[in-house]
């Protein structure tokens, strides 16, 4: 299967959108709390990682783990034209909440790549198809389309993802048949 370069992260792209609009306990992942919509104390006035290189040994192993899936990109660049959060008038929470979507219109997006792989039965195949269609928009994505898409396929995802409980085994192969 080709993967598809627009699930995949490009912090170059971004504006540091995950180190403002996720918020974080401190843990083992991460060595401060930061509270949704406060900058990252090591985020730069170019919203670049400041320790991007030294994270994990900096506190922040779980910055090195999350990925979200070419979200921050699709907003920054797609949606908002390349313009930071810094740029906006409502101080980014309109881009954190597009954001918010993206990354689960991705992660969904993702799902459904990897389901290609399954033994689907036709009708999950077509399903499969028609919300791969419906989360990748010919036209590109607008804040209202991806509006509709984030908050109005939460159920047919759940539903079809619920489906595919029947074309794979759970937890590898069944156990063996007791003898009765």
């Amino acid at each position: 299967m080709d993967e598809d370069a627009s699930l995949r992260a490009d912090c170059g792209r971004c504006a540091g959108l995950c180190c403002i609009a996720l918020a974080f306990d401190r843990s083992v992942l991460f060595t401060a709390d930061k509270a949704a919509g406060e900058p990252c104390r090591h985020l730069s006035q170019a919203d670049r990682c400041m320790i991007h290189a030294k994270r994990a040994a900096s506190g922040y192993a779980g910055c090195v783990t999350y990925d979200c899936q070419g979200a921050g990109q699709l907003v920054t660049q797609d949606l908002f034209g390349g313009r930071s959060w810094r740029d906006c008038a409502d101080g980014g929470r309109a881009m954190f909440r597009a954001f918010a979507l993206a990354r689960r219109v991705q992660h969904w997006r993702a799902l459904l790549a990897a389901a290609i792989g399954l033994p689907l039965t036709p009708p999950l195949a077509r399903r499969r198809a028609v919300l791969a269609a419906r989360l990748a928009p010919a036209a590109g994505w607008t804040l209202e389309t991806l509006e509709r898409a984030g908050n109005g396929s939460a159920g047919e995802m759940s539903d079809f993802l619920k489906a595919l409980r029947t074309v794979t085994p759970r937890n590898g192969p069944a156990p063996p048949a007791s003898p009765h």
